[in-house]
């Protein structure tokens, strides 16, 4: 179940956000979609106490990769350079 927080739901809202997470049916899984990057804090994320997924879609600057290598530094995790990678295969 998707929980879409909409474009102005700021970390300002936290308490209230934590209060409805204790709503929530534990018999279900929940993918919560954060519009704002200030949600995103490493110590918010580890005190969930659950798996996180990221998902980036970035059709507005057209770079994905670099969204997430962002979001990796954002969060304090390590990142690859492109160019660390090496020669990559070709779709045709």
């Amino acid at each position: 179940m998707l929980i879409q927080c909409g474009p102005d739901f700021a970390p300002s809202e936290r308490d209230a956000f934590a209060a409805f997470l204790t709503l929530r049916p534990t018999d279900l899984q929940f993918a919560i979609e954060f519009r704002q990057l200030a949600w995103i804090t490493r110590e918010w994320l580890l005190s969930q106490g659950r798996t996180v997924y990221e998902f980036a879609n970035n059709h507005f600057a057209g770079h994905s990769p670099a969204t997430v290598r962002m979001l990796l530094q954002r969060l304090g995790l390590p990142t690859v350079a492109p160019q660390e990678i090496g020669e990559q295969g070709t779709l045709f």
